[in-house]
């Protein structure tokens, strides 16, 4: 069953691609903290805000975007091991050659591309990206020298979980409008989230709201496990409700997903 399902995923995905010959998709990042993002003139702005959720010790995708464009980038992870691990970057000397990235989502701060210009764009919260502003509880990781916390509780281990203080979108758009006065067009936004289950109900409530990123990054944490029928179904209802939101997917590598406004005035 297991093979049969995972075979059927694949194919409501392929068959949900709805690429255009417009995209310019371009690759950052590490092999294992990379992500895909389009760079054409619709749906990318040099000027604007990345919202990347879920960071861990690799900001690989982030630094290398904030490089090559004027974004600004709010990093958001509630882990101490996150808030260290950005902390050291921004203490980083200057480092202009090309990156040299490990591929294990431990990088070495020495391996990033390192300067005051990108660095002073980056701003670190230290909550996990939730539904609402009230905390949200989290699992911690099976293996131990991994980083990232999850939504559901993890198969192999009964750990008690552990609440976390949270923020939503709403309330990040907000603070930077009244404080950054450089914050004040949010017209573009892209929002990236590797966010172990939580994903969902961040988008579901999102939807409620009048913020529109022009692209979304997100990781379907859901499908990580072995491949069930009800895991295929969840998949076909997600991306048909991302469909009636206006958003396409443009791009897809394992479980990471490139979903782009697909309204005609972005």
């Amino acid at each position: 069953m297991g093979r049969l399902s995972d075979r059927l995923s694949r194919k409501i995905l392929i068959r949900s691609l709805n690429k255009d010959s417009g995209d310019r998709l371009i690759r950052y990042g590490s092999l294992y903290g990379g992500w895909t993002i389009c760079r054409c003139s619709k749906h990318f702005s040099e000027t604007g805000i990345l919202i990347s959720a879920g960071v861990g010790e690799d900001i690989s995708f982030d630094v290398d975007l904030l490089r090559t464009s004027d974004l600004i980038a709010v990093l958001i992870d509630p882990t101490d091991r996150a808030e260290n691990h950005v902390k050291s970057y921004l203490a980083s000397f200057e480092k202009l050659a090309e990156p040299q990235y490990t591929n294990d989502g431990n990088q070495l701060i020495s391996n990033y591309f390192s300067n005051d210009n990108v660095k002073k764009r980056i701003n670190f919260i230290k909550k996990a990206l939730w539904k609402s502003t009230d905390g949200v509880n989290l699992y911690p990781p099976d293996n131990d020298s991994h980083v990232s916390y999850r939504l559901s509780r993890n198969s192999h281990r009964k750990n008690l979980s552990r609440k976390f203080p949270s923020i939503d979108i709403r309330t990040i758009i907000a603070h930077n409008e009244s404080e950054r006065n450089y914050f004040i067009d949010t017209n573009f936004i892209v929002l990236k989230m590797d966010i172990e289950g939580s994903e969902l109900s961040v988008l579901k409530n999102l939807r409620k709201t009048a913020i529109r990123p022009r692209q979304i990054l997100v990781e379907l944490d859901f499908m990580r496990e072995k491949i069930t029928y009800l895991q295929t179904l969840k998949l076909f209802v997600f991306l048909k409700a991302m469909k009636k939101w206006d958003y396409r997917l443009s791009q897809f590598e394992k479980l990471n997903c490139l979903f782009l406004d697909n309204r005609e005035e972005s």
